[in-house]
């Protein structure tokens, strides 16, 4: 009998376990495994500009400083050496259209375009030049030469000249077109003059030498619808106007007059600026 109690002791001691293991193993089961969280991968910066993605510029270029590249006369030096070594496939205007362009697989790329002089860094035109180019990865056989004789201040001078064919284009007026920007000149002027320290009268003149120096760009100081001879004088001009304009506009407007009376005469010494300059050049 006491046999018999202990053999169906162990036996309910046997099913228990076995039970307590099935439950435990349906428990594990039931268990969902942890998840290890998810590494974020950096993201990948947008090419800039056109959206083409370019190699990094070597170090040894990347870390050279560049000269003055808006300086007239080093863009009239690059534009002479881009006419002979570079126009016939990038084109005369930087827009890939050059004699040997239809050539070209790839086509050589367009210069001029603003997606390209965003994308790109001064250093980046000037290690290309130095050291050629490959044409795109599956796409043709055509590459960009190297010019690697040549010398660094005539490949930066290519660089100026090529920075000049992205500049904004400014559009040459001409007869009547002219003579109407010349009368709204001197209508703003009279008006400049008279305001006093009227504010809205004040306002109204700086808004409309806002309004009328940019389209200043490319004339000579002549009245007489030419074409200045340098883009960098007019530009100075232009841009010595603007921000007097600006001054002026800002100070009539705080009722400021000791200050909108010293950008008033800015303005007017660019206009006399611009028109003794150019007078004596012509003649």
């Amino acid at each position: 009998m006491h046999k018999r109690l202990i053999i169906c002791g162990i036996a309910l001691l046997l099913c228990l376990g076995a039970s307590g293991l099935s439950i435990a193993a349906q428990d594990m089961g039931d268990e969902k495994p942890k998840e290890e969280p998810k590494k974020e991968e950096p993201k990948k910066e947008e090419p800039k500009g056109d959206g083409i993605e370019r190699k990094d510029v070597p170090e040894d270029f990347a870390k050279l400083e560049a000269p003055d590249l808006k300086a007239q006369e080093t863009i009239d030096a690059g534009k002479k050496t881009y006419e002979g070594k570079c126009a016939g496939c990038h084109g005369e205007a930087g827009q890939s259209d050059g004699k040997y362009s239809e050539k070209l697989d790839p086509k050589a790329t367009k210069l001029a375009d603003a997606g390209f002089q965003e994308a790109v860094t001064d250093q980046y035109i000037f290690w290309r030049i130095k050291e050629g180019k490959d044409g795109y990865a599956g796409e043709g056989k055509s590459k960009m030469k190297s010019f690697g004789s040549m010398k660094d201040a005539e490949v930066w001078e290519l660089v100026a000249f090529v920075r000049s064919l992205g500049a904004p284009k400014v559009e040459i007026l001409s007869g009547d077109e002219f003579e109407d920007l010349m009368r709204d000149f001197k209508s703003a002027n009279k008006s400049l003059r008279g305001a006093g320290h009227d504010k809205e009268a004040a306002t109204k003149a700086g808004e409309k030498f806002k309004e009328l120096a940019p389209k200043l760009g490319g004339y000579d100081g002549n009245h007489n619808g030419k074409k200045a001879r340098d883009e960098a004088d007019w530009k100075k001009f232009v841009k010595a106007m603007e921000d007097a304009a600006n001054d002026y506009t800002t100070a009539a407007k705080a009722e400021e007059w000791d200050k909108a009376d010293e950008a008033s005469k800015k303005i007017g010494e660019s206009c006399e600026s611009c028109h003794d300059v150019y007078r004596k050049r012509h003649r």
